[in-house]
Order: C-alpha cells, then sequence, then structure tokens
C-alpha cells in the first residue's frame, strides 16, 4: 500500500514561457516536494512527509492560487 500524500494542481495558469519555467524552478526549491509529474492536465506533486514545515505551506498555497478553478 502507498501512503505517499499526492496534491493535484488542475491547470496552472502560465502567462509567458518563462513564468512558466519560474514556476517549475519554484516547485523545485519547495523541499517537501519529492517528485512531480503531469497527468493529462494536471500536475501531481508528491510530498515527502505528512508534515509540511509552514514555509513550504505557504509556497504550496501561492502554487495553488495559480490553479484555474
Amino acid at each position: 500500500m502507498n501512503d505517499q500524500i499526492i496534491l493535484v494542481c488542475t491547470p496552472l495558469r502560465f502567462y509567458t514561457d518563462n513564468d512558466e519555467a519560474l514556476c517549475f524552478e519554484w516547485i523545485e526549491k519547495i523541499k517537501s516536494i519529492d517528485k512531480y509529474h503531469g497527468v493529462g492536465r494536471e500536475l501531481h506533486l508528491l510530498v515527502k512527509s505528512n508534515i509540511i514545515p509552514n514555509k513550504d505551506l505557504l509556497d504550496l498555497m501561492g502554487l495553488f492560487d495559480r490553479s484555474i478553478l
């Protein structure tokens, strides 16, 4: 059984190619994210632990704010 937490971002909004590149650089800097991959129009973020530091939570909130509702 896989107990890993997966956060799913549904389509992220990018304004330019540089914006998209910087967003993925930002994701790579979030220490709580083990890895990520796309599944269709979704971005799956695999979380390392169920304990996420506040700094990482704030970054994840900013990232999810980019999701198109």
